[in-house]
């Protein structure tokens, strides 16, 4: 997990983080051409990451969605001293 763990590194700028997140809500809340282009720009960010993972789609899944994980933790503001972050990698 230390693609993960430097992620959580490469997202300390949390504004642009709650941007991403805002990303999704609008896709969330309206079917166009705009959530079909952010929808290709997620498959396309997925089906890198598998390359480059070099695995199956299981343990790509799973590292997406510890990404998300993190994406959610710091959107919400738990610090990285706090107890939801024990079990990731130094």
């Amino acid at each position: 997990m230390s693609m993960a763990a430097a992620y959580k590194d490469l997202i300390k700028d949390r504004d642009m983080l709650l941007m991403q997140m805002q990303v999704y809500v609008a896709v969330a809340a309206m079917e166009d051409e705009f959530g079909a282009e952010i929808r290709k720009v997620w498959e396309d960010w997925w089906d890198s990451m598998h390359l480059l993972l070099g695995t199956d789609t299981h343990e790509t899944t799973f590292f997406m969605s510890y990404g998300m994980l993190i994406n959610t933790l710091v959107s919400l503001g738990f610090p990285s001293s706090h107890r939801v972050w024990a079990d990731f990698a130094p």
